[in-house]
């Protein structure tokens, strides 16, 4: 029988999920400069993302907690992926040239990007993230890193005996609320990156949907946050990562509350 404990984590991913379907179709509009994509490449990142999730949801019901922590780390290296091509397309591709290859080979199929670790390097090495890092420096994501690995790789006896719920380990319930929080704050590390990157990204619709229809956008509405991103940022970042919101606020010129 899954525990309340199962119940609630399966909920909150679910939520995670959601906020994720829902950021994949407003950044669809978003075409990145440098490749030939029709649709903006976080469109497949989050609605994939989004997907994970689902998936760790059910893992947790079940009782797999090394299941959903090798999921936790596919997370993990999607937020890398994702947060290495909007770094290298910022600084290399300009309108008007050529597709980028490194890029562009890997959206065809012929490239592939370089191994995590190099994109890991390359992530922590960009000066355009330094306003989030010291907010994000609350967190431990070199453990996060660590236990994802434990588990991916069943490196103690104790990571095979949680992905079976019928098996009766004092220690499931304390794993289940690291994996929780664990999830959480790589999602944290995501959406830090990909605002100050893009403050775009968290828009309303209002200002798209105007032009649209061929009218004029109201004064200021391309700096007005989805309520859905203002919502979750409130709720579900803010109180893990204080602060983050007003570095975003002031990183973007995006009316963030709070």
């Amino acid at each position: 029988m899954e525990s309340q404990a199962a119940q609630s984590m399966a909920a909150n991913f679910k939520a995670y999920a959601e906020f994720y379907d829902n950021l994949s179709f407003g950044v669809m509009s978003f075409i990145p400069v440098g490749t030939r994509s029709i649709l903006s490449l976080d469109t497949y990142l989050m609605s994939s993302m989004a997907s994970t999730l689902k998936s760790m949801a059910m893992l947790v019901t079940a009782g797999s907690l090394n299941d959903a922590y090798a999921l936790a780390r596919k997370l993990y290296d999607a937020a890398l992926v994702g947060t290495y091509i909007a770094l290298y397309l910022s600084k290399n591709a300009e309108p008007g040239k050529p597709p980028l290859e490194h890029i562009d080979g890997w959206i065809t199929g012929t490239k592939a990007l370089p191994r995590t670790g190099v994109i890991a390097k390359y992530v922590d090495a960009a000066v355009e993230l330094a306003p989030v890092r010291p907010c994000l420096g609350q967190l431990d994501y070199a453990g996060i890193r660590e236990r994802c690995n434990d588990h991916t790789h069943h490196n103690f006896l104790t990571h095979l005996m949680l992905n079976d719920g019928r098996v009766r380990i004092k220690s499931r319930e304390q794993w289940m609320a690291q994996l929780g929080s664990d999830t959480l704050d790589i999602i944290v590390l995501h959406l830090a990156y990909t605002f100050c990157l893009g403050g775009h990204n968290m828009m309303s619709s209002d200002y798209t949907d105007a032009l649209d229809v061929g009218m004029t956008p109201e004064y200021g509405s391309e700096d007005w946050v989805a309520p859905y991103v203002q919502s979750f940022l409130t709720d579900r970042v803010e109180p893990r990562c204080p602060g983050l919101i007003a570095v975003l606020r002031e990183e973007t010129g995006m009316e963030l509350e709070g």
